[in-house]
């Protein structure tokens, strides 16, 4: 008995280890459509769980993926891969409110490759200390956020702030933000704003341009950073007001 017994765990180990082999990672169209038109937040919701139930990466095709603001929240463990072109974009956005947060108190999150889209919210106002966030983390532990790129209009895109407690680590490198100016009006705004006790800055972009017709259009900075330790380097701001 003891041998069958010891047979059978084998075979089943051996299983799990060939399918991991055949399939590395969770392909989220398997769950969301990507077509531009059909909601998939539910869908990409899905796809994480069961990527981070298998420990393997939640991957990204090719796509557009339209989501709800604040429906679609990046879990713990979970380490999204996008290809190029996998666009996650919003419509119809509140004046406050962040399109992908991070959950709070999330350990070990991990984003790469991916676009992060509000430039379709058309009727985006901001208004004096109001305005979207594309990201936003709270009381993390270990957050990396890789080779993505942001647009939008006239928001703070990557918002790292201790609202329910400071960041441990964070990595935040080779990401490219392009802000669309839509106002002749001053806006306190930074394409990254990172609040946290530990990590690494290093060679990302900001670029804020104006629509037609805009012509007061630098927002306060590029980067607004506060990290009591760790590395911030390589970082290019062009046209803000600020810290260029």
């Amino acid at each position: 008995f003891p041998v069958t017994i010891a047979i059978k765990n084998d075979i089943q180990g051996l299983a799990k280890r060939i399918s991991i082999i055949e399939n590395p990672y969770v392909n989220v169209r398997d769950y969301a459509k990507g077509d531009g038109v059909n909601l998939d937040d539910d869908a990409i919701m899905a796809a994480q769980d069961v990527a981070i139930s298998k420990g393997i990466p939640l991957r990204f095709l090719k796509g557009n993926y339209l989501c709800r603001p604040g429906k679609v929240v990046f879990k713990s463990k979970v380490r999204i891969m996008g290809e190029p072109d996998a666009r996650l974009f919003t419509r119809s956005t509140s004046i406050y409110n962040i399109a992908f947060p991070v959950e709070s108190g999330a350990t070990d999150v991990s984003i790469e490759g991916c676009m992060f889209d509000q430039s379709e919210d058309a009727i985006l106002t901001p208004v004096k200390d109001k305005g979207c966030h594309l990201i936003h983390a709270g009381n993390f532990k270990n957050f990396k956020f890789r080779n993505n790129n942001l647009k939008g209009y006239g928001i703070t895109q990557f918002l790292i702030q201790p609202w329910d407690g400071w960041g441990d680590y964070i990595e935040v490198v080779g990401n490219k933000s392009v802000i669309t100016r839509r106002m002749n009006t001053y806006y306190d705004c930074s394409a990254y704003n990172i609040d946290a006790l530990d990590g690494l800055v290093e060679n990302n972009s900001a670029v804020c341009v104006p629509s037609p017709g805009i012509n007061d259009y630098k927002m306060e900075t590029g980067f607004e950073i506060h990290m009591p330790k760790g590395i911030v380097r390589g970082n290019i701001a062009s046209n803000y007001r600020d810290w260029e």
